[in-house]
């Protein structure tokens, strides 16, 4: 399949949808539902990705700043959505967002701390601000953030740990090209959310 076919296909998989409470896998609810809900959310496991990848081109011994960056991240993201309700209108954040991590990631072979972790807590804003409980009461919220917690800084502790312990030049410039890639299929699927509002609107 030719390249732009294959960046095409990811795009579509990747096509924003607001997320909900509903159930991440048939039959599975509660805390158990939201903690897999990251990982089968495209946007927020791209995300989590891209913080990993993040975290595994900072110096070694900066994944525990990392994590505590995605923590804060998602802490704040969420209380600031409590204050601005219409926050998750802002449909175009999530792709904004990875799509500069991926050019970062594609541009650097070290990422800086502070801008890693200002991107790794970004992301976690991000992914926090989606987040919508299953029942509007303040045990569901806590109990659908603490699952997202859970899952996001698992994913980024191993993925950024077994990263950083990529040292070759093939491994570093392999990184790299997934960088774009993740840019790419970002900025792809801007444009594609772009056009048919577009259309829509003309219609």
């Amino acid at each position: 399949m030719p390249r732009k076919s294959w960046l095409a296909l990811a795009a579509l998989v990747l096509m924003p949808a607001a997320a909900n409470g509903h159930e991440a896998i048939p039959g599975v609810t509660g805390f158990a539902s939201q903690l897999l809900h990251p990982l089968v959310d495209t946007e927020q496991l791209f995300l989590l990705v891209s913080a990993a990848m993040i975290a595994g081109r900072m110096v070694r011994g900066s994944i525990w700043s990392a994590m505590f960056a995605l923590v804060a991240g998602m802490l704040a993201g969420k209380g600031l959505h409590m204050l601005v309700p219409w926050l998750p209108l802002v449909w175009y954040a999530p792709l904004l967002l990875l799509a500069i991590s991926g050019l970062v990631l594609a541009g650097f072979s070290r990422i800086a701390a502070i801008p890693g972790l200002g991107l790794i807590a970004a992301s976690g804003a991000v992914i926090a601000i989606a987040i919508v409980p299953d029942e509007p009461t303040g045990i569901s919220l806590a109990s659908a953030l603490a699952g997202t917690l859970v899952s996001g800084t698992v994913l980024l502790l191993v993925g950024g740990y077994a990263l950083q312990q990529v040292q070759s030049r093939w491994g570093g410039i392999a990184l790299r090209i997934a960088g774009a890639w993740l840019a790419a299929i970002a900025m792809l699927n801007l444009a594609l959310v772009w056009k048919t509002l577009a259309g829509a609107g003309q219609g």
